[in-house]
């Protein structure tokens, strides 16, 4: 295929996977070959693109819940959040991101690969009732949505999405005021299929859903139902019912009995992991002491055997 029949099938598979209209030659190749370029430096093959999401099926399926914008590409789906529409809660989803990014403004690798790269913003109550809770009932909502279709997932504190020692996925939470309301703008990031270019540039083991499943689901239904049990999270913790929503999490708990060195303000703290208290923060526990770890960063984790010795 020549170079420029070739740039045209990528903006058209672009314009497919964003639910765009057909595109133009003129304003679609420069973005197609840089489309290009990301795919081949990702380790893949742009003969063999992710199955395109269906935006139709999408707005049906979240119906007045929450409205949706579908795009091919963004810096990061949290940034575009910033730029709320009038109604919320309000959902972006992008095929693929070129500044995402992680806890500790870390960079959150997003190539075109059928990952998910999902942004929602909603808005809370100034009074909601233990909002440092929120994070752990997003991952509680994502694991189970995933476990329902026999990935063994767990969850690390505060927000990894984890399948034994690989992660598969993350969340992110921003708080903010915007024109007077207290908005929650949630990122989260699953991997769907990482090449092996990519993986090496991971800083740590991860995994994806094309290795953990035999038969890979509908791009379109998943997302829409992890969606709609993301939603589910958010309405548990304004209508004060995130404890229910914790004890959840307690089963999913991969880092429980595990001895861990953990990072906060500059100090580096050695424990064993006993759950999370009821605003969520790690519970430390070093011989009868027990610290209560809310701005946290774990750095290491001992095998089991080592917290049990």
């Amino acid at each position: 295929m020549k170079p420029l029949r070739r740039d045209l099938a990528a903006a058209q598979l672009l314009a497919e996977l964003a639910g765009l209209a057909q595109p133009t030659a003129r304003r679609s190749v420069p973005a197609a070959r840089r489309a290009r370029l990301h795919l081949l430096r990702a380790g893949l093959d742009e003969r063999h693109p992710p199955a395109p999401l269906d935006p139709d099926r999408l707005r049906a399926g979240l119906g007045q819940r929450a409205s949706i914008d579908l795009r091919w590409g963004c810096p990061s789906t949290l940034d575009s959040l910033r730029l709320l529409p009038p109604s919320l809660p309000h959902v972006v989803i992008s095929e693929w991101q070129w500044a995402g990014r992680g806890r500790q403004t870390r960079r959150w690798l997003s190539p075109l690969s059928g990952n998910y790269y999902i942004g929602l913003a909603c808005r809370l109550p100034p009074a909601s009732a233990r909002l440092s809770t929120l994070p752990l009932l997003l991952g509680v909502a994502v694991a189970e949505g995933l476990r329902a279709l026999q990935v063994p997932v767990q969850l690390k504190w505060p927000n990894d999405l984890m399948v034994g020692e690989r992660k598969l996925g993350g969340l992110l939470v921003e708080l903010a005021q915007q024109r007077g309301e207290l908005v929650a703008r949630i990122g989260v990031g699953l991997n769907w299929r990482l090449a092996h270019p990519l993986r090496q540039q991971i800083d740590r083991v991860a995994c994806d859903l094309s290795e953990l499943m035999t038969t890979l689901p509908d791009r379109t239904a998943l997302l829409l139902d992890l969606l709609h049990r993301l939603l589910d999270a958010v309405d548990a913790l304004v209508a004060g019912r995130s404890g229910q929503w914790l004890a959840r999490w307690r089963q999913l708990d991969c880092l429980h009995g595990r001895q861990l060195q953990v990072s906060q303000a500059g100090e580096l703290i050695k424990g064993v992991a006993d759950s999370v208290d009821a605003s969520g923060r790690l519970r430390l526990r070093s011989g009868d002491a027990v610290r209560l770890l809310d701005a946290a960063e774990v750095r290491r984790v001992w095998p089991q055997s080592a917290a049990e010795s």
